[in-house]
């Protein structure tokens, strides 16, 4: 771990535990419910422009690789309608992936082979050997960060359009199944009851993802 991530994470464990010693559960519940209510109301009468708002965050967040895909997938759930926020999510997402594999190819194609080399060599092979199918792969399972696949398959002579189409689709259902999350959270929230079987269901599914896209990755490359 370099001395960057250590000091991140140091950083969030001190947050976390000066949260949880500050605030009561039933105080963050509150605090989470008015500031999304006054965000939801922002949006009744900025619709578009909170949309472009979270739209420019996550496209930023996506590009550079930032920690907080996660929760902002999760807060889209909170925030917009189910089908509002994977359009949001899903093309942020794909648009900040591929600015990252531009970014990889035309700017920093030596630094990253050089960091990455087993991996390039790795995904390379892959794709010289599979091609597209070898990317819709990757993108349906978790055998590398997505970060990593964005980065080093600028590297591949793969298409960016294709690139972009295949990220697009690949990276779909997870996108789904993040939002649906975060809207039963949002339930939750509103209501203070606990965990309903739509929300065990889906962290099930989110728990299951990895597996089943590596399954399918080997069914694809044999």
């Amino acid at each position: 771990m370099t001395f960057s991530k250590l000091l991140i994470t140091v950083i969030i464990i001190f947050l976390i535990l000066l949260i949880y010693f500050t605030y009561s559960p039933r105080e963050l519940v509150e605090i989470l419910n008015d500031n999304l209510h006054q965000i939801r109301v922002f949006g009744e009468s900025n619709f578009i422009m909170l949309n472009i708002f979270f739209f420019s965050i996550y496209l930023v967040v996506a590009t550079f690789s930032l920690p907080f895909a996660l929760i902002l997938g999760l807060l889209s759930g909170m925030i917009f309608e189910p089908i509002n926020a994977v359009l949001l999510v899903s093309f942020a997402s794909t648009i900040g992936a591929t600015f990252a594999f531009l970014l990889s190819r035309y700017l920093f194609a030596d630094i990253v082979k050089k960091k990455y080399i087993k991996q390039y060599e790795k995904i390379d092979a892959g794709f010289k050997k599979y091609n597209n199918y070898y990317i819709f792969a990757l993108r349906m399972c978790i055998l590398f960060p997505f970060f990593l696949v964005n980065i080093i398959l600028g590297l591949t002579s793969t298409r960016v359009l294709n690139f972009y189409l295949i990220s697009q689709i690949g990276m779909l259902p997870a996108t789904i199944i993040i939002v649906n999350i975060g809207n039963s959270f949002d339930d939750i929230l509103s209501s203070k009851t606990g965990l309903n079987i739509e929300i065990i269901i889906l962290l099930t599914l989110l728990g299951l993802f990895p597996l089943i896209a590596k399954l399918f990755f080997k069914r694809i490359i044999n």
